[in-house]
């Protein structure tokens, strides 16, 4: 049985999250490099902050 829902990796660590909607395992990614690598952002957040700010294309 496949379990649906997203699920990130931290690139700097072990760290996984949980599976859950897209946006709930980003924030969960983005809380946990604020706690465990302060300073370091993980791609993914980078992406979504430059799509909402228009910075591609």
């Amino acid at each position: 049985m496949r379990i649906k829902g997203y699920q990130y990796f931290c690139g700097e660590c072990r760290f996984r999250t949980s599976r859950r909607s897209q946006s709930q395992s980003l924030d969960e990614m983005q809380e946990h490099y604020e706690k465990r690598h302060p300073g370091i952002y993980p791609p993914e957040l980078l992406y979504r902050v430059k799509i909402k700010r228009g910075l591609f294309g």
